[in-house]
């Protein structure tokens, strides 16, 4: 039936893992019908014993010591499944007789082999083998023994060696903008972030960070686990200096409201992470007689703008009407010298 289960299943379509496992069994005598007349009534079906959709009397004459396959479907080409484990459980009465013997295990004739392409497997004279997984992915080792009949016994161990990773995001930043780093490690229970920038956060899986000079930065993370074992990833950002960009000025009112009494580019927070960036500026403002009523040579100068005053005396105030600015900049990015700002402004001297 449509949106039944078997079991309590993750049904996130990305998520891998295992949901909450439930027994079913076919058997001659079952509580419940087959499984598709038992799924009217429920999402989940119940752990039980159910009628099999064909007789089990069609098993009749299959060797029972012949390989025994169970084969699952799934027609929703979206979903997947986890089978835990199944087994065959036979009426007593139809087993043959056994035969019974006790094994003794020769501890001379075992040996440990790994696949092709592993490495970091190693034995002793004790009988002891030691496996240094090299590299992330799945590794797997056989071990084999031989008994008293010489009869091969052997067990497989498999090992998935899981490294740290990590997104950030952009790759590609300005000074004063900030990057965000995600842990992506499944295992990790303590995180140390490195920025390459002399700064060692300890902190969580997630971080914001904000680079103050131009350069290329490896970060670093030290993924830790709840055993105390320890693993690193790393990524590379590019961080370049902002674009110098001042914003065009229509209008100032130098009235003593502390609204907009003072001319500057460099007002604002993001504004002070440009003037960040400025080795050199030279600005200058001219009334409409051509004559210069302020003027700047340094950042410092630029920020604290122009009051409205000649030569920023607030006893000589300009008188209301047109200015006309032009400022030139030497910026720090390869000592690139941009192209003069200039434009027009109205000084106005409404009502306090």
């Amino acid at each position: 039936g449509a949106d039944k289960y078997l079991g309590e299943p993750i049904v996130e379509e990305d998520d891998l893992e295992e949901g909450v496992l439930y027994w079913y069994y076919w058997t001659n005598n079952p509580d419940n019908g087959t499984m598709s007349s038992s799924t009217m009534f429920e999402t989940t079906l119940p752990s039980g014993t159910y009628q099999s959709y064909e007789p089990l009397s069609n098993l009749n004459g299959c060797s029972y010591n012949g390989e025994w396959t169970i084969s699952v479907t799934d027609t929703v080409s979206t979903d997947n499944g986890y089978v835990f484990a199944w087994s065959l459980y036979f009426d007593e009465s139809v087993r043959p007789d056994t035969l019974k013997y006790e094994n003794n295990y020769l501890k001379e004739l075992w040996s440990a082999t790994q696949n092709e392409d592993e490495d970091g497997l190693s034995t002793t004279d004790e009988y002891v083998a030691t496996a240094i997984p090299v590299g992330d992915g799945s590794h797997s080792y056989k071990f084999t023994i031989e008994d008293n009949y010489e009869c091969p016994h052997d067990t497989t161990i498999s090992l998935l060696v899981e490294k740290p990773s990590f997104d950030v995001a952009p790759l590609s930043l300005v000074i004063g903008d900030s990057i965000e780093v995600i842990d992506n490690t499944t295992w990790a229970t303590e995180w140390r972030w490195d920025f390459g920038d002399k700064s060692d956060i300890e902190h969580d899986s997630t971080e914001f960070h904000k680079f103050e000079e131009k350069g290329q930065y490896t970060i670093l993370l030290r993924a830790t686990s709840e055993n105390g074992c320890e693993a690193e990833d790393t990524a590379s950002v590019q961080v370049t200096f902002r674009p110098i960009a001042l914003t065009e000025y229509n209008v100032f009112s130098p009235n003593g409201d502390n609204q907009n009494d003072v001319f500057t580019f460099f007002s604002k927070d993001d504004d002070k992470i440009t003037a960040a960036n400025i080795r050199k500026i030279n600005g200058k403002i001219i009334n409409r007689d051509g004559n210069v009523v302020c003027k700047w040579k340094t950042v410092e100068g630029a920020i604290k703008g122009w009051n409205g005053g000649i030569n920023n005396n607030l006893n000589r105030p300009a008188p209301p009407g047109f200015y006309y600015y032009i400022i030139q900049i030497v910026g720090k990015d390869e000592n690139k010298v941009e192209e003069p700002f200039s434009g027009f402004i109205y000084l106005y001297r409404g009502k306090n």
